[in-house]
């Protein structure tokens, strides 16, 4: 049952007289000093009014308990007890006499008038009551809003009203079943942390939410829960105060509920005032005087209450006058300008917008509109879509969106233009089978020398050669056939694209002037050619995120150009179609350049990179020399600038429109152009400034894809197998068709040529290379230094190894050969891990190693096997690993000088741990630790004597111990052996009885400090 509290007006006896108020009819008012009461007329003041109840707070109430009048005192005997106070007597008349009063109670409460203030109060709650749900908690919370919670608790459970809520109800009940009370505490009657208490079994209390706080609107209390008040003994004294206390809480509790349905029926049926009309609980707005319709250009009268009260029509309309930004007249405005700017038609079409500051633009990063490329025709022979598609492009604007799942087949290349941009994500562009042009791209990007094309982007698409399905020579009409072609450009992005199939590159551009490329995240695989190529002249090239593999030749190449970066791309299985050649990544002339963070793996006898010479260049274009303000320039000239002492550090520029005299080159200039070319056309052009960092070179053996040679085949040109010579495995490569079977390569030079195998990496005709925090493992050879890849190279220089991990290659960790000129080698805080040699120095030149680890190589750490050359050794760590080393280095040269400083050396098998066949200087010496190595041995016999000297074919670097002598009698011995006079040539052998003895002997180098 639901229950609401309503509120009369109160004040004291004189504050009424004072201010003489008029009551309303039916309101009423309460002396709160005297408890006396008046009901209103409408139209009396106050003083005019008679009293309701003239007794008083007394007059209208309780007028007896039990026959007795006035203050009441209740006995025992008052409430039903008996003399002696027993409980079943005493509680029976106390809950009579209890029922009694309530009775009364509530009967004078439903005679209470209520006032018509109430009335609306009590109507507009009954009419927009929230739906109620159901609760039950046994401990203390937060009251949810719009729902009757019952609480059962075996402590006291402090409850929470949450922030008040215009309209909303909560109702908490204290269960029967409680043990104790139940407080609620909240925002109440407009104090803050105000509390309720549910002291009775199955009290409730209901709250409304309004003016920014929780009023107490109903509750209740049964007469079963005074049974709560009475002791166990039921005495009539305890009885009686209970029964006391229960009815004055009662008298409270009612006084304060005004919830009747006699009361709720008048306050209904209230009627509405103001300006409103009708009865509450649905009160209507009064009419006011204007009539209802449509107005155009009204003017209206608002009153104070927000009501119309006039209203008729205009004589104009719209705004008046249109001014600012506004045009146009006032019944027809327009926008004429945005920010005090005035607008215009869009130049560009209608694919631009409008910016805040009232210029039109196009879409961020272009210059022009998106269109949709014609769907493909169907058309095999691809006259069909080659023809419509270049059309289209001729006219199309700066964005052009092929269809996703089209499939183009081409018999002629696609032409982008300058500023083009083609979106070809999930496209495929493939050659038509047998396209009579044998000599043709899927796209090409070409300008001319003097009029470049530029800003082109080739965005995603499969771009597949058909190589299987075109009749044309191997490599036919080269540089043709590529996938996507391009030359004389600037500023060209190649980005997600695969390309594939094809008879020449995949992505394969350059002989011209070609500038500021990028080819990011590409795929390109299976060509006859490179997979992804750059030929002389390019300039400022970034390959990025790219995969390379199946490439005929190389995976990714670039023949003398400049500022090329190959970064976190990775090339396997290339070279294949090369004759002998093949290699993961290839630097070719090029300088200025770097790898970071690439991998290349299983490619051919060039292996992992190669960084090489070239005499390959461009021809036509005028070599002039270092830039002059005084000369006049034309196109096709090229020029150096700035004019640096070293020509591999100046810059070269192409001229491509004769430029006023005076004006330099610049990345900016009209006139000029970067480009990768110098004066050294037509002999090899030297690799300058390379930079190796954080790369990975494995498992580069040489293009063995026919295994290892066998009599019963017969080869053809370019087949390569692995052939073994009793004594290593050798990888030879066929020189012409059918090869004779039944003959070893080894001595078949006429049709098999023997091969350095494949190296991580090869460094040929290369200056000032930096290799850093590399990883090169399970190659052929590790890095192999030579002097020249083509013929008149002046030689490698400057090779800086650093922080590698170089393991596991079935060749020398490094080598550094085939140069007579002196060149500089440095190899710092590297580990040579389970090679032949860890570096063979086969070159007169300086080698400086420092800071490395030589374990377990199958023979010595270092060998220098040139003639003059000098080679430091410093801090370096040689041996302990779990297969020995012959020695710490080797010098089989004559005149060779070797330093050696501050190394560690353990468990080399040969004695001495290092070989010094010339003149060889050291300084500070090197600690030599479980140095246990066979330097000598033999045998030999006593005659008739107790002693017998043994005398070693070579000297001991330093003398042994007699420790370090073991014999071994071939006959039990009378006696004991001894051996004394020990030194680095010979030993002395006594035996303690004389006799004809044999014996072997062996001599090791015991631990030194």
């Amino acid at each position: 049952m639901s229950y609401y509290t309503i509120q009369i007006r109160e004040d004291t006896a004189a504050n009424w007289t004072a201010n003489n108020p008029v009551l309303a009819l039916a309101e009423p008012g309460l002396e709160t000093d005297t408890g006396k009461a008046k009901m209103g007329n409408g139209s009396a003041v106050w003083t005019a009014l008679p009293y309701w109840n003239p007794g008083g707070a007394s007059g209208g109430g309780v007028s007896s308990v039990n026959g007795l009048a006035g203050a009441v005192t209740l006995s025992a005997a008052s409430v039903g007890a008996d003399a002696s106070g027993a409980a079943s007597a005493a509680g029976s008349a106390a809950l009579a006499a209890a029922q009694t009063y309530t009775t009364a109670a509530v009967g004078a409460e439903t005679a209470r008038a209520e006032t018509a203030e109430a009335a609306v109060l009590a109507a507009a709650i009954a009419a927009s009551l929230p739906a109620m749900a159901q609760a039950s908690v046994t401990a203390g919370g937060t009251l949810a809003l719009n729902t009757a919670t019952a609480v059962t608790a075996a402590t006291v459970t402090a409850m929470t009203l949450p922030a008040p809520v215009t309209g909303a109800l909560i109702v908490c009940e204290r269960e029967s079943a409680s043990a104790a009370n139940v407080t609620v505490t909240g925002n109440i009657r407009g104090v803050t942390s105000s509390t309720v208490t549910l002291q009775l079994a199955s009290e409730s209390e209901m709250f409304l939410g309004a003016a920014g706080t929780w009023w107490p609107i109903a509750g209740h209390k049964t007469l079963s829960s005074l049974q709560a008040l009475f002791d166990a003994a039921g005495t009539a004294s305890t009885a009686q105060s209970a029964a006391q206390a229960f009815a004055t809480s009662a008298v409270g509790a009612e006084t304060a509920r005004a919830e009747t349905a006699e009361a709720l029926a008048v306050l209904k049926a209230s009627a509405a005032g103001g300006a409103l009309a009708g009865t509450y609980p649905n009160p209507s707005i009064a009419a006011t005087a204007v009539t209802p319709g449509s107005y155009t250009s009204a003017n209206v009268t608002v009153a104070a209450d927000g009501r119309l009260t006039a209203a008729a029509n205009g004589s104009a309309g719209g705004i008046s006058p249109p001014a600012g930004d506004i045009g146009g007249t006032a019944l027809a405005p327009v926008v004429a300008k945005l920010q005090g700017t005035t607008l215009g038609a869009p130049p560009g079409g209608t694919t631009q917008y409008l910016r805040g500051d009232g210029s039109w633009q196009v879409p961020p990063g272009g210059t022009g509109t998106w269109a949709t490329a014609p769907a493909p025709s169907g058309d095999t022979t691809g006259a069909t879509d080659s023809a419509a598609l270049n059309t289209y492009l001729a006219s199309a604007g700066t964005y052009v969106t092929f269809p996703q799942g089209a499939t183009y087949i081409l018999n002629t290349a696609i032409l982008p233009k300058s500023g083009q941009t083609l979106v070809c994500y999930g496209v495929t562009f493939i050659r038509a089978a047998n396209a009579v042009n044998t000599a043709m791209n899927l796209c090409t990007i070409a300008g001319t020398s003097t009029a470049l094309i530029t800003d082109v982007r080739i965005m995603g698409g499969l771009w597949d050669g058909n190589k299987a399905n075109a009749s044309i020579a191997v490599g036919n009409n080269y540089p043709y056939n590529a996938a996507i072609h391009f030359t004389w450009v600037q500023n060209l992005h190649i980005q997600d694209c695969v390309v594939q199939n094809t008879w020449s590159g995949g992505i394969f551009g350059g002989d011209s002037v070609c500038s500021f490329i990028r080819i990011i995240n590409c795929t390109a695989r299976y060509t006859w050619d490179n997979a992804i190529f750059m030929r002389p002249g390019c300039f400022d090239v970034q390959v990025v995120g790219c995969r390379a593999y199946g490439g005929g030749y190389h995976g990714i190449d670039a023949i003398r150009c400049d500022y090329v970066s190959f970064v976190d791309c990775h090339a396997w299985g290339n070279g294949p179609s090369g004759t002998g050649e093949g290699a993961g990544f290839r630097l070719e002339g090029c300088r200025w350049s770097e790898l970071d963070g690439c991998s290349s793996w299983e490619n051919g006898i060039l292996g992992g990179l190669a960084l090489t010479d070239t005499s390959e260049g461009e021809t036509g274009w005028t070599w002039i020399g270092a830039y002059s303000d005084a000369t006049t320039y034309v196109a096709g000239n090229v020029v150096q600038w700035p004019p640096l002492v070293n020509v591999l550090e100046e810059q070269s520029w192409y001229c491509i429109t004769a430029p006023p005299a005076g004006t330099a080159p610049t990345k900016a200039s009209p006139y000029w152009i970067p480009c990768a070319y110098d004066s050294q056309v037509g002999v090899p052009r030297q690799g300058y400034s390379i930079a190796v960092r954080n790369c990975r070179f494995t498992q580069n053996l040489a293009p063995s894809t026919m295994g290892t040679w066998k009599s019963a085949v017969t080869y053809n040109l370019n087949d390569s197998v692995w052939y073994y010579t009793g004594t290593a495995w050798i990888p030879y490569v066929c020189t012409t068709a059918g090869a004779i079977t039944g003959t070893p390569p080894n001595s078949d030079s006429a049709h098999w040529l023997s091969t350095s195998g494949a190296s991580g990496m090869s460094i040929g005709n290369t200056t000032d290379v930096e290799v850093s925090n590399c990883v090169i493992a399970g190659n052929t050879t590790g890095i192999y230094v030579s002097h020249s890849y083509s013929a008149g190279g002046v030689g490698s220089d400057e090779i800086r190894v650093t922080g590698c991990d170089i393991r596991d290659n079935a060749g020398n960790g490094i080598n550094f050969v085939t140069d007579s000129l002196p060149k500089n080698l440095t190899v710092a805080d590297c580990r040579f891990f389970g090679n032949k040699d860890g570096i063979l120095m086969g070159v007169a030149a300086y080698l400086k190693v420092t800071g490395c680890e030589f374990t377990s190589n199958s023979s010595n750490g270092i060998e220098v096997a040139a003639v003059a050359a000098v080679v430091d050794i410093s801090d370096c760590t040689f041996g302990g690993g779990t297969l020995p080393q012959q020695r710490a280095w080797i010098e089989d040269g004559t005149t060779s000088t070797i330093r050696a400083r501050n190394n560690v050396i353990a468990g080399q098998t040969h004695n001495p741990p290092f070989v010094l066949a010339s003149a060889t200087s050291f300084t500070d010496g090197s600690n030599l630790i479980d140095t246990v190595v066979d330097h000598a041995a033999g045998t030999g016999s006593f005659s008739s004597s107790t002693t017998c000297t043994v005398t070693f074919s070579t000297a001991f670097a330093v003398a042994p111990t007699a420790a370090g002598v073991t014999i071994n009698p071939t006959a039990a011995p009378a006696g004991t052996w001894y051996v004394s006079a020990i030194s680095a040539t010979a030993f002395t052998l006594t035996c303690s009885t004389s006799g004809s003895w044999t014996f072997s002997w062996r001599v090791r180098n015991l631990p030194l400090t």
